[in-house]
């Protein structure tokens, strides 16, 4: 061991206060530029690494089970207990990060909604080059253990 010590930061700024409120964390994706939260109420927080809010993404009724992004992070996928996978186009750019431009609630691109009835989703993975391809493919799973491509 050579003495390295890890360092780090707390997220300050919105995500301190939203994680006041008693919203409870499901589940956290890191892209380059952005970290998607996502909350026991269905709700996922996109920030930016010192926790100031980009977006707030209101898709799902009920806790979010997983999140992920396509390689070039422009679209995030989440699933969730309600039985529903959505994939967002986030179309934002790093100047969006500036201090000027937070709060875009509602700006948010456009959205691709399933509905699985009858079962909850547990994980997602979308394609990594899902941005590239004319055919948007993503893999699903739930509690009725089945794989859905």
């Amino acid at each position: 061991w050579d003495g390295a010590v890890l360092k780090y930061q707390r997220m300050q700024a919105d995500v301190a206060k939203i994680l006041h409120s008693n919203k409870t964390v499901t589940k956290i994706c890191v892209y380059d530029n952005f970290i998607a939260v996502g909350m026991s109420s269905g709700i996922i927080l996109v920030t930016d690494f010192y926790g100031n809010k980009i977006r707030e993404l209101n898709c799902h009724s009920g806790p979010i089970t997983d999140i992920c992004t396509d390689v070039s992070g422009e679209f995030l996928g989440s699933s969730s207990k309600d039985g529903t996978v959505v994939i967002t186009n986030m179309q934002f750019s790093t100047d969006d990060m500036s201090t000027s431009n937070r709060n875009l609630e509602g700006s948010e691109g456009k959205e691709e909604r399933y509905v699985y009835e009858g079962t909850y989703m547990l994980t997602l993975c979308i394609d990594p080059m899902y941005k590239y391809k004319k055919m948007h493919l993503f893999i699903t799973g739930g509690v009725s253990g089945k794989l859905i491509l």
